[in-house]
């Protein structure tokens, strides 16, 4: 008989405890997120909105869902560049609608990036919105990039305490999502945020303490953004 000890923490809550969202077995888990009190976000040199399409809502029980992130200057930590989720959203929508949401939300938060994962709806979203005049950037994930390499290679900015959410229902559905990632029964949002997430680290707009300079002096400054 297998035992406590002999397996892991994952394995363990979600087939003998019953409970696959445990802190334990968590990869991000609840207590790394920081929590922004304050009425308003910070100033944001740079926001990433970041899209997960879903299929027909007929034939899927999918969600397509939508984060959109900013960095900022922390100036209390040593002028630091930190991640915030400036809001988050999702629900079941027939292409025209998603297309009318996607082109909302643009309007709104007016992105710096606005990235969309090239499958389902995604391929004709690109389209349709290019048409209309967005910049959209496609994500197509590389081949042995699945979920749980996407997921561990986000971990070190949530863990050095960059990431930063408001105390908001939205904001929570993410959090919850993302301790359950890659074993909860929907990903659309926590998809959002590591594709995000990734595209900060890659271009080198966020940088960790192990990284050779923390500092990116030439971000330029623009508008706070507002929940």
């Amino acid at each position: 008989m297998k035992t406590r000890a002999t397996i892991d923490a994952q394995y363990w809550n979600a087939q003998y405890m019953q409970d696959p969202t445990s802190e334990e077995a968590a990869i991000i888990k609840r207590e790394m997120w920081r929590e922004w009190t304050l009425e308003e976000p910070p100033s944001c040199t740079f926001i990433i909105q970041s899209w997960d399409t879903a299929h027909e809502t007929k034939t899927s029980s999918d969600f397509s869902a939508c984060t959109t992130w900013g960095l900022f200057i922390n100036e209390g930590e040593g002028d630091t560049m930190q991640l915030i989720l400036l809001d988050a959203f999702r629900g079941r929508y027939e292409f025209p609608e998603l297309k009318k949401k996607a082109a909302d939300h643009y309007a709104e938060w007016q992105p710096d990036i606005c990235i969309i994962e090239k499958k389902a709806a995604g391929a004709p979203l690109i389209q349709e919105l290019r048409r209309a005049g967005i910049p959209v950037q496609e994500y197509s994930p590389s081949r042995g990039n699945d979920k749980t390499v996407r997921i561990n290679a986000v971990a070190d900015v949530f863990a050095s305490g960059k990431v930063w959410a408001p105390p908001t229902r939205w904001a929570q559905d993410v959090i919850e999502e993302m301790a359950a990632y890659p074993q909860g029964e929907h990903d659309d949002l926590a998809d959002t945020a590591t594709q995000a997430i990734l595209r900060f680290r890659q271009g080198g707009f966020l940088r960790l303490a192990s990284d050779e300079d923390e500092r990116t002096p030439w971000y330029r400054p623009r508008r706070a953004a507002y929940y």
